[in-house]
Formats: structure tokens, C-alpha cells, sequence
């Protein structure tokens, strides 16, 4: 059996992300709105460049929106009350 070059490895490598991308792509397409989409691609790890490239959009637009998602998602919900030491005594 003959060695594979790491010219081939190269190439399965550039063709399994290419497939990856394409698999994004129809991942995100029902997706409502551009946010929606890169939150989605986020969550399933790719990065922001990457992300930029599927969609149509700019690294910078990317980079923003996952981190207003970031944010949002640290916020406690405003209708949570803070329970005073006293009270949990």
C-alpha cells in the first residue's frame, strides 16, 4: 500500500471543509433572519470568518452579533427578585 503525501491530506482537508460549509449553509437556510443564522453557526463552532463567508456578511457584522447574543443571554431576566439575606435565613 502505497503512503499518502501530505498534498493529499491537504486536499481531503480542503474538501471535508468545503462539505462542511455547504452542510452550514442548508443547516441555516430556514433560518428567519441573518442573527438567527449566525447564532446557529456559532453554536455548531464555526468562527466568525467562517461564518462571514457562509452567509454573505462581513467578519466585523459576525463578530457583533454573537457578542449582542453573548449579552443578551448573560442578562438575568428583569422579573427575577433578589432575595435578601435575611429572607433566606
Amino acid at each position: 500500500m502505497a503512503k499518502s503525501s501530505n498534498a493529499d491530506w491537504d486536499e481531503i482537508v480542503r474538501e471535508l471543509r468545503r462539505i462542511g460549509r455547504i452542510l452550514a449553509v442548508i443547516a441555516v437556510k430556514s433560518e428567519e433572519s441573518q442573527r438567527e443564522q449566525i447564532a446557529r453557526l456559532g453554536e455548531m463552532g464555526f468562527l466568525p470568518s467562517e461564518i462571514a463567508k457562509i452567509i454573505g456578511t462581513t467578519p466585523n457584522t459576525v463578530n457583533v452579533t454573537l457578542h449582542e447574543i453573548r449579552r443578551k443571554t448573560r442578562q438575568k431576566p428583569k422579573n427575577v427578585k433578589k432575595v435578601a439575606r435575611s429572607e433566606k435565613e
